[in-house]
Formats: structure tokens, C-alpha cells, sequence
């Protein structure tokens, strides 16, 4: 099944040829869904109220998992899912006891939006599209590298001249993809071993 997370508070089902079979009534507003690796729980951030929403495939309840603000975007690694905030922090979730186990505050700049991130496939790395929509082309778009083991951002944060987005990674784990939201292009990332 196919969960699509709706700005109006809901999170749509569909079967894997597009048809819908389900709405989940949520309340809030649902951004983005992961699952877990057996897929019996979905993961939904929420980036209206400072929660994560956790849906359980087989019955499509839900229960939440409170956070420090409200989260736009979503990676999962085993155990580890890691939400981004729209104020400034990356939540790390324990998803066997369904909670914040460190919160990595985001320092600068202020007022902007963590975007969709992308872990390396090794899971060491955590890439993170940080867009400052006040001075949209200023150096306030960054994209920033988190070291999952010491919760740490990794270097200095990598300057982009446009507002970052989204971020996938390779396979392999050499590159990441990033878009953005002004000049309709694709940046392509070095990874870090």
C-alpha cells in the first residue's frame, strides 16, 4: 500500500496501481511518510502540530509521538528515525519505544525550514536541505551533514545558491540529489566516505 500525506489533515491509501482504498483522518498537517522495515508501521511527520504520527499498516490506527516542535521531513535507519523540525532541531526517535532520544538544535540560521532529508546508506551521515526564506538568495541555504553517531554536524555547512528542498542518496553512497525550489534544477552532492 501507498500512504500519501495530505495538507488537509489527512493521510490517503491507495493500492499499487494508484487506486484509493482508504483515508486516514489525522488532523494536523501530515508532510511525509517512511516506513518501518517490515512495514508494519508508517511514520508521518506533521508539520502543524510537534508530534510524529505512527500508523499501524495492518488496522491504519494511529498513535503520536510527541516532539519539540512541529517536523516536516523524515529518514529512517533500523531503529533510528530522525524528523526534521520546522524550528530549527533534528528529533532522533527510538521507534521501539516511540521516543525523542536527542534533539539536534539547528543554531543558524533562525526562521528557517529543515527540509526532506537523506541518510548515507551505511547510515553513518544524515543530510539535511536547510532553505531561509527571508533573503531566499542570501547564504542562509545551506545544506548541513550530521554525524549519526555523535549527533554532531560534520564540517561546515555546504553554501547553495538556491532554496534546498529534498535530498535522496545513491545506493552506492557516493552522491545525493538535491532539489530546489527557485531555479528548477537538480544539485548533485559528493557524499562523504
Amino acid at each position: 500500500m501507498v500512504y500519501v500525506p495530505l495538507s488537509n489533515g489527512t493521510v490517503t491509501t491507495l493500492d499499487y496501481i494508484g487506486n484509493a482504498i482508504g483515508t486516514i483522518t489525522t488532523g494536523g498537517w501530515p508532510t511525509q511518510a517512511v516506513f518501518s522495515s517490515d512495514g508494519a508501521e508508517a511514520y508521518v511527520s506533521d508539520s502543524e502540530n510537534s508530534d510524529v504520527l505512527v500508523i499501524d499498516t495492518a488496522t491504519n490506527t494511529f498513535s503520536t509521538i510527541p516532539t519539540g516542535g512541529p517536523t516536516f521531513g523524515l529518514a529512517i535507519d533500523g531503529t533510528n528515525l530522525y524528523a526534521t523540525g520546522t524550528t530549527g532541531a533534528v528529533y532522533v526517535i527510538d521507534t521501539a519505544t516511540k521516543k525523542v532520544t536527542a534533539t539536534i538544535t539547528i543554531s543558524n540560521p533562525t526562521d528557517a525550514l529543515l527540509g526532506l532529508p537523506a541518510l548515507t546508506p551505511d547510515g553513518k551521515f544524515l543530510y539535511v536541505p536547510v532553505a531561509q526564506f527571508d533573503g531566499i538568495l542570501d547564504n542562509g541555504q545551506t545544506l548541513l551533514v550530521i554525524n549519526t553517531k555523535t549527533k554532531k554536524i560534520e564540517g561546515k555547512p555546504i553554501q547553495l545558491g538556491s532554496v534546498p528542498l529534498q535530498i535522496v542518496t545513491t545506493a552506492g553512497g557516493k552522491f545525493g540529489y538535491l532539489t530546489n525550489g527557485i531555479s528548477g534544477a537538480v544539485d548533485v552532492i559528493k557524499l562523504l566516505p
